[in-house]
């Protein structure tokens, strides 16, 4: 049971980074659209709204890579860990793989 829930855990966590990753890629793609159609003419209009909008898009496009990058790092770290310390109940010496049944009857 407690497997199942880590299970889920790591394989959420690369699933939230892989998609942020494509959210970063498809922004940084756009960026040049966007800048060029609104984002210049917010940042010279006297509007302080769009100027704040085209400022916030602009952070996004640097703060999404790097925080996919962590997130997609900290899944294969939980997901090495968890193969690699015992589970509760398991000797010391013993891993989850070791301990885990393969379906074979063993």
């Amino acid at each position: 049971m407690s497997q199942v829930r880590t299970s889920s855990l790591y394989t959420r966590t690369l699933f939230s980074g892989i998609a942020l990753g494509v959210l970063a890629v498809l922004i940084a793609l756009s960026s040049n659209w966007f800048m060029q159609g609104i984002g210049i003419n917010a940042l010279n209009s006297g509007n302080p709204v769009a100027a704040f909008l085209a400022q916030l898009y602009g952070f996004l496009a640097l703060a999404c890579l790097p925080f996919s990058a962590s997130l997609i790092a900290a899944a294969l770290a939980m997901r090495y860990l968890d193969l690699r310390l015992p589970g509760p109940g398991l000797p010391a010496t013993a891993t989850r793989r070791e301990s885990v049944p393969d379906g074979n009857g063993e």
